[in-house]
């Protein structure tokens, strides 16, 4: 593997257990590969590189960008191309490296700013989605953000409890199900074929839609 890219693979980890608190294999933190740590304390990634390491205010923007580029890669590939297991992340760390500065924004735009990656994890934020927050266009919205008779494709489900994935699958809610919201109050009613679904609002937060514009 050469040396950038496990310069990125350090940020990623670093950025774990530092940005989100996830637990991250001490041998993942504190490698011994003196190579590495001397060019990433030369770019002013790592303010030191004895351990524990820490990143600079300079690493933490650039390790935030790497994770964001890495999971709208992963996004990418399991909303649009279909990707499962394990060759979603195997193949978002070859895809990540042509997410540009620019193309990143690009690709979000088009996934309608998604806020997590296909394992649950938050999708950092760009510039892109403070400007749809801003003018209010977006192409993909919660189910229970649509005004009834909006008609849609399901982009992609977000459930924060497992048992709430299981039972929207159960129901068919699955990525490419065409959608129409019927009702949204006093709970979310929408249509999938001939069938219709009632849901609570922390349900209909969970689904997200691809809105047809046609």
């Amino acid at each position: 593997m050469d040396l950038e890219r496990n310069v990125e693979h350090l940020l990623v980890d670093l950025w774990g257990a530092e940005g989100e608190g996830r637990t991250v294999p001490e041998s993942k933190r504190t490698p011994r590969e003196p190579a590495l740590l001397a060019e990433m304390v030369t770019r002013g990634l790592l303010s030191s590189a004895r351990a524990p390491l820490q990143l600079t205010e300079h690493g933490t923007l650039c390790a935030r960008e790497v994770v964001r580029r890495h999971r709208l890669a992963e996004r990418l590939l399991a909303d649009v191309l279909d990707v499962r297991g394990s060759l979603i992340t195997e193949s978002a760390c070859q895809f990540e490296h042509i997410l540009h500065q620019g193309l990143d924004d690009r690709i979000c735009t088009i996934l309608g700013h998604p806020k997590s990656c296909p394992h649950g994890y938050a999708i950092p934020p760009g510039e892109c989605c403070a400007r749809a927050e801003a003018t209010g266009v977006r192409v993909v919205s919660s189910l229970a953000d649509l005004p009834p008779g909006t008609p849609g494709t399901i982009a992609y489900l977000h459930a924060a409890e497992s048992d709430r994935l299981k039972k929207l699958m159960a129901m068919g809610c699955l990525p490419g199900q065409k959608v129409r919201v019927i009702r949204n109050f006093p709970s979310y009613v929408f249509q999938m074929g001939f069938s219709q679904f009632a849901v609570d609002r922390d349900i209909a937060n969970e689904i997200f839609v691809r809105i047809s514009r046609s």
